[in-house]
């Protein structure tokens, strides 16, 4: 009868490998991993964690019971199923052996000396990670267990070195390699013994042999071996006693597989986090680190990538002839693809405008297409940009929209409305046309020029932020300073948004020519 109590107990004697599941799933971005039983919590990390909307859960069934469940929070889906489900299938097993090592002892209760032997082999094994240290203590531990001359395991995964421990006396190889062929054509286990008449090639030097294959990731990768028992052949509490071994010893080597494998995940999951931040730096870098000081215009900008990093851009130059050049971009897709178009996109297009600086907005448009059209065509990307100049001695705006929005312009005496693009975003065709237009800015007159990041963030309704909200908002907010609109479009974005996490990049950039 398995119980409470039995999980309560592997809990308990497998803590650290628990412990090391649990740092996976935390470092894959979960909020919390652990073990309930009957509405008590048995296990948990980080000690103390909070409730989250997201989460799964599968039920522990060991014996036809269901004693609980294991169960992660802050992740969910298919995927997260699976790992679960073999999770709570390896601590079934766990339980079911700890079960079968319990009936086993009651069975042995008159051999002292095998009985301490399989307790020292279960508590000196458990804590350890490594496969191969696990198959050394194993071995001799066994050694102990069984009077024979020789206790091997052979090891053979397809990914790695094979894995040969054998203790204390080595076989001959042809000894060893026809006892682990016999063992792998069986379903149960193999018994040899020199006495009987056998229908197979005798193992050379051998007088009794009893070996298991080893089911390790579902295939017999693994053969565990006694070889000449010292006090007659091998019957049936042996053949028990080793069966319940190497169920024990599959168990070990694949929860140390499963750690390894975690390890490396992590060590994996640390170097991209490293790489992606220090991609979000040079990103950063980018951007502009202090606008332009400019005699009669409040200038403010910002970009919030969805990920580490992203397709958003926004720049501001102090052309030589006194006027400034401004540019805001979203390059389409997300990530380390649209972040390296970006600084592709962004070079370009300041390049171009210093080389053009006597030239249209359009013109620097242009030129930047017909630099990048061949780029964006071979990677099936492309990009929406405003870009534009203001003089400052009369407040002339000029700009070209290659297919981008939201570009909002607020008269101080009128209401906000959307300034359409005029022409096609860079890289879809290898012109893409249209001309500048010029707009002479008024005292308090301001331009906000943003991302869809903006206009297409959803509640948990599923509603858009869309355009009508942003034009009302920035109605609103007008009168305030570049950096207070900034920061007012920003925060109701986020509170629109209830707390769900941003879908797209946020990049808004503010021109407000001040008053006199």
């Amino acid at each position: 009868m398995i119980d409470k109590t039995m999980l309560e107990q592997v809990l308990s004697s497998y803590q650290a490998d628990f412990e090391n599941l649990a740092k996976a799933w935390l470092a894959a971005g979960a909020f919390s991993y652990g073990v309930r039983s009957a509405g008590e919590t048995l296990f948990q990390c980080p000690q103390g964690a909070g409730r989250s909307l997201l989460g799964a859960s599968v039920p522990i069934i060991s014996d036809g019971q269901t004693l609980g469940d294991i169960y992660v929070t802050g992740l969910a889906g298919e995927s997260v199923d699976a790992r679960l489900e073999a999770e709570a299938l390896f601590l079934a097993r766990l339980i079911e052996l700890e079960g079968e090592l319990e009936n086993l002892a009651e069975e042995l209760v008159n051999n002292q000396d095998q009985l301490i032997a399989l307790y020292d082999m279960v508590h000196s094994t458990r804590n350890l990670l490594s496969v191969s240290d696990i198959i050394q203590g194993l071995i001799e531990v066994v050694s102990q267990v069984f009077a024979v001359e020789t206790v091997f395991i052979l090891l053979n995964l397809p990914d790695r070195e094979p894995v040969l421990v054998q203790h204390p006396a080595p076989l001959a190889d042809e000894t060893l390699s026809i006892l682990a062929e016999q063992a792998r054509r069986r379903s149960g286990y193999f018994l040899y013994n020199s006495t009987l008449a056998t229908a197979f090639l005798s193992p050379p030097n051998v007088d009794n042999a009893l070996a298991f294959p080893l089911a390790i990731r579902g295939e017999k990768t693994a053969v565990f071996g006694l070889v000449n028992k010292l006090d007659g052949p091998f019957e049936s509490p042996a053949i028990k006693l080793m069966r319940a071994i190497c169920q024990y010893t599959e168990i070990q080597i694949e929860s140390a597989l499963t750690h390894e494998l975690n390890v490396e995940r992590a060590k994996v999951q640390t170097r991209f986090q490293t790489e992606m931040d220090l991609a979000r730096r040079v990103q950063m870098s980018l951007m502009p680190k202090r606008l332009p000081q400019i005699p009669g215009l409040d200038l403010a900008g910002f970009v919030r990538p969805a990920l580490s990093v992203g397709g958003d851009f926004y720049d501001c130059l102090l052309q030589p002839n006194g006027e400034m050049y401004f540019t805001l971009g979203d390059v389409s897709g997300k990530g380390m693809s649209a972040a390296l178009i970006m600084s592709m996109t962004r070079t370009t297009m300041r390049n171009a405008a210093r080389l053009l600086s006597h030239s249209s907005p359009q013109a620097i448009l242009d030129r930047s297409n017909e630099a990048l059209y061949d780029d964006f065509t071979e990677v099936s990307m492309f990009a929406t940009i405003v870009t534009g100049s203001y003089r400052v001695a009369d407040g002339r705006l000029r700009y070209a929209n290659a297919g981008h929005a939201p570009v909002i312009y607020r008269p101080v005496q009128g209401r906000a409305r959307m300034l359409e693009a005029t022409g096609v975003p860079l890289g879809v065709l290898p012109q893409i046309g249209g001309t500048a237009i010029s707009i002479f800015m008024g005292e308090g007159d301001v331009l906000v020029a943003g991302t869809d990041g903006l206009n297409e963030a959803r509640n948990k309704q599923g509603e858009l932020f869309d355009y009508d909200r942003l034009l009302h908002l920035v109605d609103a907010l007008a009168e305030r300073t570049a950096e207070e609109i900034l920061q007012g479009l920003l925060t109701a974005v986020a509170r629109f948004s209830q707390g769900l996490p941003q879908e797209d990049d946020q990049t808004i950039l503010i021109l407000k020519r001040l008053k006199s």
